[in-house]
């Protein structure tokens, strides 16, 4: 039985704003490439011994996810140190885990057991190991960096700097990482490393200062130390594209989790083109629908019954003459409108310049469902011929690429999307990356 109190804590959320833990639940993933071998063995170990069945192991693990999750979302703020605080607690209670140190354990086995996503599992990890040498090294003495007194941090007010500091966050109401970017932000550094060493300057003259106390300061350097301004991804990002995104495309048709030889492959091969972590880094929810809708409509051009050029001589006038597109015009109309679409998103306000790849719009339509794994897998296949290791079809490369392109775009129904994704395969490899600067290049349709 579930301890009365986590059960309180789900019948008290039942209202309020709740992520379904299902959502969590990896099914975009072929194979975890942040379980490390070493990690899995361990799991392993740890569920073996574990005094709960593997059903109830189970069972008591989705209890605590959504419990954590209903807890987190209902705080003032998202914290990634705080979701770790709130999984430890609620795991303690349902007896999973008995001490801390159990924790990285249970976190393996809901990415093992693919409750989660590796997404959420490197998010869970890096902030445990945070709270782990948080909880053993706060009476550590300071060490003074070398240089300690530079141009870079003269006559900084170290006390106003530091003043959000002065309690240090309860990761409730306000979180540790998000205040000690505010400090970051007042630096004016050449790369991560160079920042990295005037926060530890800062952090001692602070220190030296007495605007905040040796825990503290302890914590901050730990936050250095483990480059928590570098995470490629945090917790209030991955809720909002998971929550607004994922599989929100799918019709209702939710795929399990790929776990064919090919995806597998793929996965290794391709990591840049299929990792979602690229995809939650760069854009929000709203960002990731815009871009699925380009593949979106790409496949609704494919599957046109015809494509019309229309010339009306005079204005009012209804004498007209049409010309229906071959096919090859119907692919290259198709393929200058998609540039044209992408170059429209990269200069509106929702994506203010931001670069788009043609990968991605792969990864959206995948990851909002529109696109299935097994359409993925298919179209992949398509990708492997394009690429013969044979060097004589180097020279062939631009009629290769063109053939292969229009025969993928136009294959029959029931593959509505895979000539979609074919057209876009193609321009990724024979195409230069848009340029929303280009704008004169944009309505050439023809």
């Amino acid at each position: 039985m579930l301890k009365l109190s986590l059960l309180i804590s789900i019948l008290a959320c039942t209202t309020c704003y709740a992520l379904d833990v299902k959502k969590l639940a990896n099914n975009k993933e072929s194979e975890s490439k942040q379980l490390s071998t070493n990690e899995i063995l361990e799991v392993k170990e740890w569920v073996t011994s574990h005094p709960l069945q593997e059903s109830q192991l189970k069972e008591k693990s989705l209890v605590v996810l959504q419990v954590s999750l209903n807890s987190l979302t209902d705080r003032e703020a998202v914290c990634d140190l705080g979701l770790n605080d709130l999984l430890q607690k609620n795991a303690k209670e349902a007896k999973i885990i008995l001490n801390n140190e159990d924790l990285p354990s249970f976190i393996g086995y809901l990415r093992s057991e693919n409750l989660i996503d590796d997404l959420f599992y490197k998010i869970l990890k890096d902030s445990n190991v945070i709270s782990l040498k948080v909880s053993t090294s706060l009476n550590e003495s300071a060490s003074r960096p070398m240089n300690l007194y530079n141009s870079q941090n003269e006559g900084v007010d170290v006390k106003k700097l530091y003043e959000d500091f002065k309690t240090f966050p309860d990761e409730i109401s306000n979180c540790s990482i998000g205040l000690y970017f505010k400090i970051s932000a007042s630096i004016s550094a050449k790369n991560s490393n160079d920042r990295s060493r005037q926060l530890k300057r800062l952090n001692y003259l602070a220190l030296d200062q007495n605007a905040i106390g040796l825990d503290t300061y302890n914590k901050l350097e730990i936050l250095r130390q483990e480059e928590a301004l570098e995470w490629s991804l945090y917790i209030k990002r991955y809720l909002d594209v998971l929550e607004n995104s994922k599989d929100k495309m799918s019709m209702g048709i939710v795929s399990p989790v790929s776990t064919n030889a090919f995806s597998s492959k793929y996965a290794s091969r391709k990591e840049k083109l299929t990792k979602r972590g690229r995809l939650y880094q760069n854009y929000d929810s709203t960002q990731v629908i815009m871009l699925a809708q380009l593949i979106e409509k790409a496949a609704k051009r494919r599957d046109a019954f015809s494509a019309i050029l229309t010339f009306q001589y005079t204005e009012g006038s209804t004498e007209s003459d049409n010309y229906v597109l071959s096919p090859m015009e119907k692919y290259r109309a198709s393929v200058k409108m998609l540039r044209n679409e992408m170059g429209a998103l990269m200069r509106s306000d929702n994506f203010k310049g931001v670069q788009i790849d043609y990968e991605d719009l792969i990864s959206a339509a995948y990851e909002t469902g529109l696109i299935r794994a097994e359409e993925l897998d298919y179209v992949l296949e398509f990708e492997d011929m394009w690429n013969p290791k044979t060097p004589k079809w180097k020279a062939y490369v631009n009629f290769a690429f063109s053939l292969a392109g229009t025969a993928a775009f136009y294959l029959p129904p029931p593959y509505s999307f895979i000539g979609a994704i074919a057209l876009v395969f193609t321009q990724a490899k024979v195409d230069e990356k848009p340029d929303p600067k280009a704008e004169d290049n944009w309505n050439i349709i023809i």
